[in-house]
């Protein structure tokens, strides 16, 4: 990701928000299937070595210069609330979305793209895109 920001972007001020929606980043706790999804994308094995999990996870690298962030929790819940912690210690604005804790409600992977007939996945989105909104001041 942040190749990506240096390839298309001139500086970091460019980008005023983030959304982060259900990232698997803590890899010591994925099950198996994550694993292989995530280790494959690494580098073609579940088998990452200390430095490629670092890496990967960007909870370890979080601290008061990231960008405002909005974390949509459900499947990775247990990850989106670390990073969220993690944020709120070094003081960053973000707002963690994540039924489970709010509403006692599972939802799955990328729930918000069922906003428009789901009403728990409509009030994410909309919290969503206000905090965007409120950003970029529009």
């Amino acid at each position: 990701m942040l190749d990506l920001f240096k390839i298309f972007l001139k500086n970091k001020n460019q980008v005023k928000a983030l959304i982060i929606d259900d990232a698997p980043l803590i890899y010591d706790k994925f099950p198996l299937a994550t694993k292989i999804l995530v280790g494959n994308y690494v580098k073609g094995s579940i088998y990452l070595n200390e430095n490629e999990i670092k890496k990967y996870n960007n909870v370890l690298s979080i601290n008061s210069n990231y960008i405002p962030s909005v974390l949509l929790g459900s499947e990775y819940y247990i990850d989106m609330r670390e990073m969220s912690s993690k944020l709120k210690e070094v003081d960053v604005e973000h707002e963690l979305i994540d039924p489970l804790a709010e509403r006692g409600i599972e939802k799955p992977h990328c729930f918000v793209a069922n906003e428009r007939v789901d009403e728990i996945s409509k009030d994410a989105y909309d919290r969503m895109i206000k905090f965007v909104k409120e950003k970029i001041g529009i």
